[in-house]
């Protein structure tokens, strides 16, 4: 296909797991999208109930991040709601007010995956307790601010960005055309939210995501690390909170099975993504392709 890629949509995610926000206009920084005076990925909700070392577990729609653990598929309708003085957040018939300039108090050490992360600025007891409603046992929610500090994974390429609460990198990606591709091979729909990116391109060849490099969207220069290799969270529906037992992921596995620079079989969607300088980004900007992967990505058929 004759390619003219440009962003589609943008959407960035305030609490980390719960529902995001869409918006036609971001600023770009170096650890992902801000708009106004929220930053994606800012705020996590973390059991409120330490670990043996003092630690505070990161939950996710996948759970506490134990082995075992039901998922909490809940957090996906924990919904953001822009209004002129913040943000509010939603579920069914409840609603508090989430603060963007809570950044001082109580300082918790939060566990994000391999990361141990320091001073992660505790939001509050109100906030606390419409949370744990919500979820249905203690947690406390937490932002990435003050003396937080993280970097984004280094073992696929060196690099100085930082990182909020995301899973390893800034900002993840794909064009539209990628999901089209998988809900034909699927044989149902698949919304692209289920894979929550910040942004979806449109206008390039199905999968060629992981052939570019380096890039730029509008005058942000880019560079993708490593593809994104996907967990469960792709079977919750965004929208409704329903788990699906097979789809997506089953027929990614199919088609998408990607060997890991640890040597292992791994189901990737999409691209991650290290801005590497900041601006600001819109709908129908251009994305232009600098540097393709060299060598190209390696994956295929489902490992025997």
């Amino acid at each position: 296909m004759e390619m003219n890629p440009k962003v589609r949509n943008l959407k960035y995610y305030p609490i980390k797991s719960c529902a995001g926000i869409e918006v036609q206009e971001a600023r770009i920084e170096m650890a992902g999208l801000a708009v106004r005076n929220y930053k994606d990925h800012e705020f996590a909700v973390v059991d409120a109930q330490p670990d043996t070392e003092g630690v505070h577990l990161f939950v996710s729609q996948r759970g506490k991040r134990h082995k075992g653990d039901k998922p909490i598929p809940q957090m996906a309708l924990i919904r953001p709601e822009p209004d002129d003085d913040g943000i509010r957040l939603t579920y069914a018939s409840s609603s508090i007010d989430l603060p963007y300039d809570k950044n001082t108090g109580r300082e918790f050490t939060v566990r994000v995956f391999d990361d141990v992360c320091h001073g992660a600025v505790d939001q509050g007891d109100e906030t606390a307790k419409w949370l744990s409603d919500v979820i249905g046992f203690n947690v406390r929610l937490v932002k990435a601010v003050g003396s937080f500090n993280r970097m984004s994974r280094q073992n696929y390429m060196l690099n100085d960005n930082p990182l909020r609460f995301q899973d390893g990198y800034p900002i993840h990606w794909f064009p539209i055309e990628s999901v089209n591709e998988l809900s034909e091979k699927a044989g149902e729909a698949v919304q692209w939210q289920r894979f929550r990116p910040q942004i979806v391109a449109e206008g390039m060849s199905p999968q060629y995501e992981h052939q570019v490099r380096t890039g730029y969207l509008g005058d942000v220069s880019f560079i993708d690390p490593k593809p994104c290799e996907r967990c469960t969270i792709p079977l919750v529906d965004q929208e409704t909170g329903k788990v699906s037992k097979k789809e997506p992921n089953h027929t990614l596995a199919t088609y998408k099975q990607w060997k890991n620079i640890y040597g292992d079989n791994s189901v990737i969607f999409g691209e991650n993504m290290l801005p590497c300088r900041e601006g600001t980004i819109r709908v129908g900007d251009t994305i232009g392709i600098v540097e393709m992967r060299n060598p190209p990505l390696a994956y295929g058929e489902r490992a025997a």
